[in-house]
């Protein structure tokens, strides 16, 4: 199995994401948005299967879905929460209902026998910062869907369908300037660009998966987790 993500160079700056499975020469694009790009892709190996799979119905994760069906005869899978994927002998797709940016939104945690490898998040968690609520979403969904992606393994990394990191470390630092972390990620992506990041990353810099610390904090003094929350995906929405 190898995972295939690049940058779209769209104005929503999003990522597209793609498994290829050479086992079964099966070929799974999420959200096609760059067609060239995949096309080129899928053109690097000997797939036979296409499919198609969506995240959410914002219009820039299913605009060219009916494009790119017609392209290739993909198929598309229709998803359920708790659903399981099958790529190969060994790897699978486990489906999880993540509400918040919008319901249904649907991520993807890749599993290589038990082992949790990856997570293909669409606009529920992004690096150092959340999906916002505006059309159609939920904060306090939004909330609980964090906290699951909170409580999953570390060393899980995490394939977001935008780059919002500058923006958000920015804010990230106004939140908390003390923090090194932030910082240092700024510089990062300065001097090297994008790259992607795990789980427990993001806990070092992230606010949405700092809530506990950010109890100590005065202006979030005597704030339960879910209010620093929500007062914080509202502070980002003016910020």
């Amino acid at each position: 199995m190898k995972i295939f993500s690049f940058y779209t160079n769209s104005p929503l700056r999003n990522f597209n994401h793609c498994i290829y499975c050479q086992s079964t020469d099966s070929f799974y694009v999420f959200d096609p948005l760059d067609l060239k790009k995949i096309e080129e892709l899928i053109n690097t190996t000997s797939a036979k299967s296409i499919y198609l799979l969506n995240t959410h119905n914002h219009y820039d994760h299913i605009g060219q879905n009916d494009d790119f069906i017609s392209l290739y005869n993909a198929t598309k899978i229709d998803v359920y929460d708790q659903q399981e994927i099958y790529l190969d002998n060994d790897h699978y797709l486990k489906v999880i209902n993540t509400p918040g940016h919008i319901n249904p939104h649907y991520c993807y945690l890749i599993r290589k026998k038990s082992e949790n490898v990856g997570l293909i998040c669409g606009d529920t968690i992004f690096n150092s910062g959340v999906g916002n609520c505006k059309n159609g979403g939920d904060v306090e969904q939004l909330y609980e869907s964090i906290q699951y992606i909170y409580n999953l393994d570390d060393e899980i990394t995490l394939y977001p369908s935008h780059d919002y990191f500058e923006t958000n470390l920015l804010f990230s630092l106004s939140i908390e300037p003390q923090n090194t972390h932030i910082s240092k990620e700024l510089d990062k992506y300065n001097t090297y660009g994008y790259s992607y990041k795990k789980i427990g990353d993001e806990k070092l810099y992230n606010p949405f998966l700092r809530l506990e610390q950010l109890q100590k904090l005065a202006q979030f003094n005597n704030m339960s987790k879910k209010q620093i929350f929500i007062k914080l995906r509202s502070l980002r929405d003016n910020w």
